[in-house]
């Protein structure tokens, strides 16, 4: 799966890419490629209880009576899930997770004529931590009409049918609390927030907001704590030196590094492009690396 070349050519002059249904086309791209394979399953809805590290691996699955058998394992889920199924390797489960609230919001009046446009144009903004006057732990505000404005709707004059914004809220602001907010809670906030922070008057938050989605994204954002470079180093070494582990066992994610999705995307195609070229005999220290999905980061040190 390979980008058309007329659109690798525009990438160096680009910042913001979308997808048309949002980032899941990734996923689900990938599930229809892997299901018309034909030596390819997918077990959806599947907790691995237990990982024997034997050659070849046994993984006890709640799907299967019996543990699948695999000579090789590439792990993308969150490190801290890693963490009790290779309990002989450090520091998976140190970084805690952030915790936040995304709601977003569709602006439309019913009057063409009474569009407004918003009062600054961009990306959207962050609200740092010295802010005085955020009750509610706003972290930012995404102009999403501005920051991709090739899926907006139009109306026949060109002028924009509708105004698209996503608020994010919580993060470190909610890591004291108990309890945490009510997605009604956090709708009212991020709707507070657009009339207190972005100026827009009250009556277009009240008659304008045409759709309304809020989510609890739980554990969601790894936050890496001071010395995560020599803790992913450590983490490397115990791999290559775990016999049962060595040459066997991959590891991809957010958990490790990288800054977002393209990161993780790149540098899990580099991770299966030196597996490939390790199952066909090659057997070079750079390989080897690559293939633990630590490369990266070893190499930052």
């Amino acid at each position: 799966m390979r980008l058309d070349p007329s659109l690798v050519k525009k990438l160096p002059q680009t910042s913001i890419y979308s997808f048309p249904e949002g980032l899941g086309e990734i996923i689900t791209a990938l599930e229809r490629q892997l299901l018309a394979t034909p030596n390819v399953e997918i077990w959806k809805n599947t907790t691995c209880e237990q990982i024997q590290c034997d050659d070849p691996f046994q993984i006890h699955t709640s799907f299967a009576n019996q543990p699948l058998k695999a000579d090789r394992i590439v792990a993308a889920i969150p490190s801290a899930k890693l963490a009790p199924l290779f309990p002989s390797l450090p520091h998976l489960a140190h970084n805690p997770s952030a915790t936040l609230g995304v709601v977003d919001v569709v602006l439309a009046p019913s009057d063409k004529s009474e569009a407004y446009p918003l009062p600054v144009k961009g990306f959207g903004y962050l609200v740092p931590r010295s802010a005085t006057n955020n009750p509610h732990g706003i972290l930012g505000v995404v102009f999403d009409s501005d920051a991709v404005p090739n899926q907006n709707n139009l109306h026949p004059d060109g002028t924009q049918a509708f105004v698209k914004l996503t608020v994010m809220i919580g993060g470190p602001y909610w890591q004291p609390l108990t309890t945490l907010p009510t997605e009604e809670d956090v709708q009212a906030q991020a709707l507070e927030a657009l009339e207190s922070q972005l100026g827009l008057p009250s009556s277009v938050i009240t008659n304008d907001v045409r759709f309304v989605r809020t989510r609890i994204l739980r554990q969601t954002i790894p936050q890496y704590q001071v010395g995560h470079l020599q803790r992913m180093q450590e983490l490397y070494k115990a791999m290559i030196n775990e016999p049962t582990l060595k040459d066997r066992l991959s590891l991809l994610g957010y958990s490790y590094g990288g800054v977002g999705v393209n990161d993780c995307v790149a540098n899990a195609m580099d991770t299966c492009e030196a597996i490939v070229h390790y199952e066909a005999g090659e057997r070079s220290p750079a390989c080897i690396e690559q293939c633990t999905g630590l490369s990266e980061i070893t190499q930052a040190l």
